[in-house]
Order: structure tokens, then sequence, then C-alpha cells
């Protein structure tokens, strides 16, 4: 960066630079949390225990200025960012962009078969 220098002969400071904080909050549990993989399998909701932490997500961000709260368009992403949304009065942002990967055949099944596959498979 080239500063001119002030009147005096020293260079300027540059100004400050505003920064830009990026918070990813992964969705909250559902009933199938840890057992399944759900990937883009539709209507999987939170569970008590994942609107919980929705809630505690919510709480914890009180004092960080958010400027945008953008989710996939998933329900169970929608659900978890709906208590912050709530909040601060805000709307959500759906982005495809941030969709769960597409697991194919592999979406639905249990983890523990899925652990046994062969690594080529």
């Amino acid at each position: 960066m080239d500063m001119a220098p002030t009147a005096r002969g020293k260079a300027a400071s540059p100004p400050p630079s505003k920064q830009t904080l990026v918070l990813l909050v992964r969705h909250g549990r559902t009933p199938t949390t840890g057992t399944l993989l759900p990937g883009r399998a539709k209507g999987l909701r939170l569970s008590p225990e994942g609107r919980a932490e929705a809630e505690a997500v919510a709480e914890r961000l009180a004092g960080v200025p958010i400027d945008a709260i953008y989710s996939s368009p998933l329900e169970r992403a929608r659900e978890t960012a709906t208590p912050l949304a709530k909040a601060r009065s805000m709307s959500i942002k759906v982005n495809r962009g941030l969709f769960e990967c597409e697991f194919g055949d592999w979406t639905g099944r249990k983890l523990a078969d899925l652990a046994k596959l062969p690594e080529w498979a």
C-alpha cells in the first residue's frame, strides 16, 4: 500500500478496515442425528433437543451485531435460524448454495452400515 506523506513528512496511517465476521451455525439435532445420513432428505425437522439448541444459539449471540441471517433450504436449517431471526426481528435469507451435499444412494442409510463399507465403495 502506498501512503502519501503528510505535511510533516510522515506517512499517513491507512484508514481502518471494516472487518466481516462470518458465523457458521450447523443445524440442531434431529431425531436421526448420529444414526442416519439424512443428506437433502425433505421433511426432517429438529427434535426437542435441536429446538433447545437453536434457542441457545440465539441467546448466545444476543450481544453480537448481525447484519444478515442465511440458511440452506432444509427445514432443519431454517428451524435452527428461526429463534435468532425472531429475536432480531430479521428475515432469514434462504440460499441454495448452503445446501447439504448430495449423498445419492447413501441418503437415509444407517451410519453404522455405511461405516462397514470398503473405502472404494
